[in-house]
């Protein structure tokens, strides 16, 4: 269930978002009697949180609860409404409100670690903020990683059961240079991320059985463990190669790291035999419909087939019977009559904007 009332909008001078911002966390939080009460104590309640939104716009304010019996929900209800009077009309004791603000300043400190979180935590507030004024800074020329000397290792110290391997180099490839499809093919011979049939997974995991996951990528892979595929639309004026392998026990590490090494060299030394890159190529063709975001550019060709009205056919990979064979012939000659007027392209900008 939910409850949602008016809130405030963001605003980078005034202190209403921020102060309820952690007056609902307050209230409704992990540390919160209501939560404790809801979720740890009575445990009527197994998720309990809150959305307050940064926008332009006064927004709603919205408490979520998911109630276990659908006999709690009425009081449930209650309890979160009778929260929010209290947060209305209640001032909260000073200590707790500074215990509080500490929380969430080092909270969010500590979630800064890395680029990408500093990228997208800045990336909901500076927008609120003016442009400066004059015109855009050039871009930066010349983006590039520090080379390795031959093979250098950096080792994570880490109380940990396994050992995990990224090895690679920085390279000029990106999908404007001309060997980027080439290079793509490579890669995915070598180590389809998420894939059974590279040769590092066959060599590694197959027939060594040494570990779970060798991957090889020619381009910067965010959020890869909880991804089949790499986020669209990331733009980068550098790129790198690597290699994955994860996990290895740790007295495999250094025969792993050889393994790959050794694939890799005899990669670039020999290349791909003519079976593996048909065989490769083939099969990116087919991934590609899944790899693929978007596919604005093939708009005007599905619609030029669907008023041409040919029929249509399904190309399988594997032996069918012949009864399904005979029903596709008859549904794919159906006529579908479509009117030209009756197709149309929206841009994906447009699809709510009526």
């Amino acid at each position: 269930m939910t409850a949602a009332f008016r809130g405030p909008a963001f605003s980078e001078t005034g202190k209403d978002w921020a102060a309820m911002d952690v007056l609902l966390t307050l209230s409704f939080g992990p540390t919160s009697e209501l939560y404790k009460r809801l979720v740890e104590q009575e445990q009527k309640v197994d998720q309990l949180f809150i959305d307050a939104p940064a926008t332009v716009d006064p927004s709603l304010v919205t408490v979520f609860a998911r109630v276990k019996r659908i006999g709690d929900a009425v009081y449930v209800r209650d309890e979160i409404l009778s929260a929010f009077r209290r947060a209305a009309t209640e001032t909260v004791p000073g200590k707790r409100l500074a215990d509080a603000l500490s929380s969430e300043r080092y909270g969010l400190l500590r979630t800064l670690d890395n680029t990408e979180q500093i990228a997208s935590t800045l990336a909901r507030f500076v927008r609120f903020f003016a442009l400066p004024e004059g015109p855009a800074p050039p871009p930066p020329r010349g983006v590039a990683a520090r080379r390795p000397r031959g093979i250098e290792v950096e080792i994570v110290r880490k109380e940990t059961r396994a050992t995990a391997i990224s090895l690679g180099h920085p390279i000029e490839v990106t999908r404007a240079h001309p060997d980027f499809a080439a290079l793509s093919v490579a890669r995915a011979w070598l180590g389809e991320h998420r894939s059974s049939q590279g040769r590092l997974f066959r060599c590694i995991r197959e027939l060594r059985g040494l570990n779970y996951g060798d991957y090889a990528y020619i381009e910067a892979f965010p959020h890869g463990m909880f991804q089949f595929f790499p986020s669209p639309n990331v733009a980068r004026r550098a790129q790198l190669f690597e290699i994955w392998i994860r996990p290895v026990a740790p007295e495999n590490a250094q025969m792993a790291l050889r393994i790959a090494l050794h694939e890799l060299d005899r990669l670039v030394e020999q290349g791909l035999t003519a079976e593996a890159l048909d065989s490769t190529r083939e099969y990116l063709m087919k991934n590609v419909y899944l790899l693929t975001a978007t596919q604005d550019r093939d708009a005007e060709g599905l619609r030029d087939r669907l008023l041409a009205d040919e029929p249509s056919r399904i190309r399988y990979d594997a032996a069918k019977p012949e009864a399904l064979l005979a029903e596709d012939e008859v549904i794919g000659a159906r006529k579908l009559a479509l009117r030209p007027e009756a197709v149309r392209i929206t841009p994906v900008e447009d699809v709510f904007a009526r």
